[in-house]
């Protein structure tokens, strides 16, 4: 019988007995990593993501309110006059 490898050894590793770590302590050890040039740049984009959806969901919501106002009108006469008698 062969011995079991290093790496086969590793990759059986039990990590039951460890603590779990909450979000907040992820996202903080994050941070220990990036450096502060890596974590400005990411709150950039993220802050420029979060005002692109919100002028993308008011543009929207412009939009769709017009479009009911001007063509509910019309619609409904269209509808009126094609009921029958």
């Amino acid at each position: 019988m062969s011995q079991p490898s290093e790496n086969a050894s590793h990759a059986n590793t039990n990590y039951d007995d460890e603590p779990d770590e909450s979000i907040v302590e992820r996202l903080w050890g994050l941070t220990e990593i990036l450096t502060e040039s890596h974590r400005n740049a990411i709150s950039k984009v993220a802050k420029g993501t979060v005002t692109c959806v919100q002028k993308v969901c008011s543009g929207a919501w412009m939009i769709l309110s017009a479009s009911l106002i001007l063509l509910g009108p019309i619609i409904f006469e269209i509808e009126r006059n094609h009921k029958p008698n």
